[in-house]
């Protein structure tokens, strides 16, 4: 079985984690996660039987303002 888990803008360190990510399976999702955060998610579909055989997009919606770069966030 596969199980896919995509991410959108990705936080890079020293982003501290948030604990709020979390797995969606809405194909047009489209948000932002930290490294820490997308690892975690990913942790929790491992041996997971739930998760087989799905797509998923990880994202925090914790994650608001501006971006690396000074771009503003949603």
């Amino acid at each position: 079985g596969y199980t896919i888990i995509r991410n959108g803008l990705l936080e890079f360190e020293p982003a501290a984690p948030t604990g709020n990510g979390y797995l969606i399976d809405d194909m047009n999702a489209f948000g932002r996660i930290t490294r820490t955060d997308l690892a975690a998610v990913s942790l929790g579909c491992m041996d997971n039987a739930d998760c087989l055989g799905k797509i998923y997009h990880a994202q925090d919606d914790s994650l608001v303002g501006p971006r690396p770069g000074g771009e503003e966030g949603e």
